[in-house]
């Protein structure tokens, strides 16, 4: 929406792109958690993402055998204690402060009986206000299996207030029983955040600041709330040791960005992406905040040992081939080749692209931008494979090269027009099964292109999953889920907006693939 407003010009195109940039402002203040807590000392389980059931005894020294270098150059280590008879599982334990303020929600509910919470599939609090008036947070439901540090009576303080403008979108909300707005102790917000969420959150904010907040008709109320919230995201994970903590003082299931994690080898594949949403956090509150401050820590965490986070970002294929070694030494040449695509996430695909655009569009340190644009084009080897709509409309712009063909052989532009055009316009994604067709092959459930006897997807509208699994042969569920379109109109407009496709009728899009990025 915010690049249909810039496109168009359009006054309800800003309308809702508004709106939007608002409720994502909302689940990151929705919480109201204020301040910080006592926490309980634990490191992250080896071989796995999960902390420790121990924890540091009182007045024992928190001492961890966190290796010195890397993680860049692909160094791993146990990062665990270095006198463990100083960890237990009972006993006084050491506490430490927390921030809990920063804290961002997943989703929120109103407490209504038209709105259930699916309380099984995930870790949920209620607001409510406590004996003493004071509105605080009970857990309702606690999925995570890490040590959460928290209980069912636990009351955390949530007296932070919501701003007015963004509690309006449930305050304004009719609740049938009382015939009024629905108020701030009826509330039920989903925690146990992800990097996932983050990194949309951080690629938001950079785009809905830049083209609703400044400028000739910027919304300079709407641009404070983006400063206070992103600095209070920044300050959390600064003083959290660069983790995403929940209502315990503990980091979330998968909100760890630390050395400590990074060196882990459970996180070797996956710390490259993790590495740039934490880029990502500081290079946008750098941005939108204009504070020194969190231009300092981007710089520090990109480019300085132990971290070269920009650098270990170049890293992404290197670990995934060295991990598929490792467990298959015998394998060479093609079959390691196919092995390796079929050890990759693709989901992080998505999250991965959303982060490079983010700095790249706003980085201007030709250093850290040649190093960002070698990562980027490590993760095209895999991502080239995929005919994804974000990576084909973007990457030709992030990249730093002209850039012409994917791993087909097709042309980038031409290809994403064409996935465009045969992108459903019925949503809904039907359970599809492509093993009868005479003209498809399948190889480890993976559809494969008979003439050339190699993995490739499916066009969009002959898969029942538009958004990840491309590859697939089978794809879909029933009954069939609905998903967010944003598949198909933010790739359209960003493509707009960039000058990469014209929507005049040409066959031939006016984009000619040239390195560096204009916004």
């Amino acid at each position: 929406l915010c690049f249909r407003y810039a496109v168009t010009g359009e006054e309800k195109a800003r309308v809702r792109a508004t709106e939007c940039a608002e409720n994502m402002l909302l689940l990151a203040t929705i919480s109201g958690r204020k301040g910080y807590v006592n926490a309980k000392v634990r490191y992250s389980e080896p071989m796995s993402n999960r902390m420790s059931e121990k924890y540091l005894l009182k007045g024992r020294p928190d001492v961890r055998t966190i290796p010195e270098g890397g993680p860049y150059g692909m160094k791993t280590g146990y990062a665990g204690p270095a006198n463990p008879e100083d960890w237990a599982t009972e006993g006084e334990p050491e506490l430490v402060r927390r921030r809990i303020q920063g804290f961002v929600a997943r989703s929120y509910h109103v407490l209504s009986d038209d709105d259930p919470v699916p309380y099984e599939d995930g870790t949920f609090f209620r607001k409510m206000y406590n004996k003493d008036g004071k509105l605080v947070s009970v857990a309702q439901s606690l999925k995570s299996d890490d040590p959460v540090d928290i209980d069912f009576v636990t009351e955390v303080d949530s007296s932070l207030p919501v701003p007015d403008r963004l509690a309006r979108h449930y305050r304004n909300a009719i609740n049938p029983k009382t015939g009024k707005g629905y108020g701030d102790d009826e509330i039920i917000y989903k925690a146990d955040t992800s990097t996932d969420e983050l990194i949309g959150h951080f690629f938001a904010y950079a785009i809905a600041y830049r083209i609703l907040c400044t400028g000739e008709k910027a919304d300079t109320e709407l641009g404070q709330l983006f400063k206070d919230v992103i600095a209070d995201i920044a300050t959390h994970l600064v003083e959290n040791d660069y983790c995403l903590c929940d209502a315990g003082g503990q980091p979330t299931s998968w909100g760890k960005m630390n050395r400590e994690y990074f060196t882990n080898p459970y996180a070797f594949e996956d710390c490259t992406l993790n590495s740039l949403v934490l880029l990502c956090a500081f290079k946008v509150a750098a941005y939108i905040t204009g504070d020194p401050r969190w231009e300092a820590e981007y710089r520090k965490l990109a480019l300085d040992p132990p971290y070269q986070y920009a650098d270990m970002a170049a890293e992404y294929w290197a670990r995934y081939e060295a991990a598929v070694k490792h467990e298959h030494p015998e394998l060479t040449g093609k079959d390691l080749f196919r092995a390796i695509i079929r050890s990759i996430n693709y989901s992080d695909h998505r999250m991965g692209i959303m982060a490079y655009y983010t700095l790249l569009t706003l980085e201007d340190d030709p250093v850290i931008v040649e190093k960002l644009q070698a990562g980027i084009r490590e993760w095209w080897r895999s991502a080239s494979l995929t005919r994804d709509i974000q990576w084909l409309t973007l990457y030709p712009l992030l990249c730093g090269e002209p850039v012409e063909k994917d791993a087909y052989g097709d042309d980038v532009i031409e290809t994403a027009a064409w996935v465009l055009q045969r992108h459903p316009l019925d949503l809904r994604q039907y359970r599809t099964d492509n093993r009868i067709r005479p003209d498809v092959g399948e190889l480890y459930g993976w559809t494969v292109n008979k003439r050339t006897g190699e993995f490739e997807p499916l066009p969009c509208d002959e898969r029942g999953d538009i958004f990840f699994g491309q590859f697939n042969i089978v794809h879909g569920r029933v009954p069939p889920t609905l998903p967010n379109p944003c598949n198909f109109t933010m790739p359209y407009w960003m493509g707009l907006y960039h000058g990469l496709f014209a929507d005049d009728g040409t066959d031939k899009p006016p984009f000619t693939g040239v390195p560096g990025l204009t916004v």
